[in-house]
């Protein structure tokens, strides 16, 4: 397992993908220190809250470009054949993919928050809330944005990988995320159609930035780790019996 992983974070970290949405994702976050400023921010705090919202638009978009073309081009240049061909099993290279795409967007996640957190704590200092230690709620609403945004984009590992086509794919992630982000904004006013969408991992996107009791906590991580979890095994169930060509 560990060759394979080592293989993966080596391909990943010098392809020119993995780089170029780095590039835009620390762009994101040095854009919206300005933005903040312009907004009224007068916080580290504020500035967290403000950029873990806005990079997020940005993330479904660049995530599900970037999904689209690590999976489908791992088959376009035949490096998943050769994998198997090496003798992997196909569960610890479909694990090693997902493990590598997590990564990923777990770096795109925290580089422009960080950049506009640190900047503008720099600036303003890192402010108050009224209840709870203000260090302890950032640190633990950042852990709940990376567990809920991995999640939400995880729906495009299958899609990806098993569309052969890297503009196709690109176009179908787009396509769902964007069209059940909006979907879940349209109904967030809802508190009927919210008590259902609240099981889903882009529902709780729009939750997880107000007052949270346990319960809401353990629901969010359930939520997440069984979208994850049905995203990898399904890629599994259906690559475990592909003929590769």
């Amino acid at each position: 397992m560990s060759r394979i992983l080592l293989w993966e974070f080596r391909g990943l970290f010098k392809s020119g993908k993995f780089v170029g949405t780095f590039i835009l994702m620390l762009l994101i976050g040095v854009s919206y220190i300005g933005i903040g400023m312009m907004d009224g921010v007068k916080s580290g705090f504020d500035g967290f809250i403000g950029a873990s919202n806005f990079v997020v638009s940005t993330l479904y978009l660049a995530g599900s470009v970037f999904a689209g073309i690590y999976f489908t081009s791992a088959f376009q240049e035949r490096m998943i054949q050769s994998e198997v061909m090496a003798g992997n099993s196909r569960f610890l290279i479909v694990i090693s993919k997902c493990i590598g795409y997590y990564t990923a967007m777990i770096i795109f996640i925290l580089s422009p928050i960080l950049i506009a957190t640190l900047t503008m704590t720099g600036i303003f200092g890192v402010g108050t809330i009224t209840t709870g230690n203000v260090i302890f709620v950032m640190l633990r609403t950042v852990l709940l944005v990376i567990l809920v945004d991995i999640a939400t984009m995880s729906v495009c590992i299958p899609i990806s990988f098993f569309s052969k086509n890297i503009g196709l794919s690109i176009g179908i992630n787009v396509g769902v995320i964007l069209i059940w982000n909006g979907l879940t904004q349209s109904f967030i006013a809802n508190p009927q159609v919210m008590k259902v969408l609240q099981y889903t991992s882009m529902g709780q996107s729009f939750l997880i930035f107000g007052k949270l009791s346990g319960s809401d906590i353990w629901r969010i991580v359930v939520v997440s780790v069984v979208t994850i979890f049905a995203s990898v095994f399904v890629t599994y169930i259906k690559f475990r019996k592909e003929e590769l060509k």
